[in-house]
């Protein structure tokens, strides 16, 4: 569950990230959510941000923007499999 689930759900988030979020089902790139959804999105997006802006590599702290779509992803791999290992039990 913990490498091959996280790697998968990691893969399976991006469609869902900063960027992968503005491609609608065509895979057109264009706004597909409504306003509401947009907004709730970039508040717990920020707070991802926020979270890993607060680490620091080497005396320098990581940059929360420049690497939300990454970050978007690996926490939302983590989680699916960790309810995935949950749920199998």
């Amino acid at each position: 569950w913990g490498s091959l689930g996280g790697l998968m759900g990691h893969e399976m988030t991006h469609g869902f990230d900063n960027v992968g979020r503005l491609f609608g089902p065509d895979l057109t790139l264009k706004s597909w959510w409504d306003k509401g959804t947009s907004q709730r999105y970039k508040q717990r997006a920020n707070c991802i941000g926020d979270y890993y802006a607060s680490f620091q590599a080497d005396g320098h702290h990581v940059s929360g923007n420049g690497t939300l779509e990454e970050d978007i992803a690996d926490m939302g791999g983590l989680t699916l499999a960790y309810h995935a290992m949950l749920s199998s039990r």
